[in-house]
Formats: structure tokens, sequence, C-alpha cells
């Protein structure tokens, strides 16, 4: 027995994903909450919609705690396959690890504000 959706609940799904890229690629920042809001469901339904379409195909899921806080760990082979996906996301992301990214983007985001 597979427990699947009924085909209107993937039509569903496919919409808010399909929202949510493409105000990501117009660099629009988001949240959690207000899509929930938006899309009239739970914060959990839009955390699930995000691990179903992962940043990268090697993205890994190594925690999911109850407040809703994702740990992913996410290999690259360049700092700018990672640095953007995170300004993106900021302040809802943040690295933990290697520290010298963080660093980075840390400097970066300082610099900006220092010249705006």
């Amino acid at each position: 027995y597979i427990n699947m959706p009924y085909k209107h609940d993937y039509d569903k799904i496919l919409t808010r994903l399909t929202t949510i890229l493409s105000r990501m690629n117009d660099g629009e920042a988001l949240s959690v909450t207000e899509l929930a809001k938006e899309f009239n469901v739970s914060e959990w339904i839009i955390q699930r919609d995000f691990k179903r379409k992962p940043l990268s195909k090697a993205q890994k899921i190594i925690d999911d705690e109850e407040d809703g806080t994702l740990i992913v760990t996410l290999p690259i082979t360049h700092e700018m396959e990672i640095i953007p996906i995170v300004k993106y996301w900021m302040p809802h992301i943040r690295i933990l690890e290697p520290g010298w990214i963080a660093e980075k983007i840390d400097r970066d985001v300082r610099e900006y504000l220092q010249d705006g």
C-alpha cells in the first residue's frame, strides 16, 4: 500500500513550488510564515514543499528540528555555489560550517551596509 496524494494535491504542491521558485529567481526574500499565510497552509506544509525541492541534488537534510528548523548539508566545489543561495535566504538561513564561508558572507554584508 502506497499513500499517494490525489492529483489535485500534486497540482497544489506544484503551484506553490513554482510560485516560490519564481519569486526566489526575482530576488524576493521569502519567509515560511508569510508563505504559509499566503497559501493558506501550515508552516509545516511549506517546509515539506521545500524538502521536496532541494537546492541541489547533493542536498541532504541531516536534522529536522521540532521548531521547524532544517539542518542541511550541501557539498560544494566553489564558494559561489552556496554564497548567493545563503544571501538570498538571509536572515532565514545561516552557515554552521565551514566558518570561512560564514565569515566571508559577514564581511560582504558589512561592506554592503557601510557603502549603502
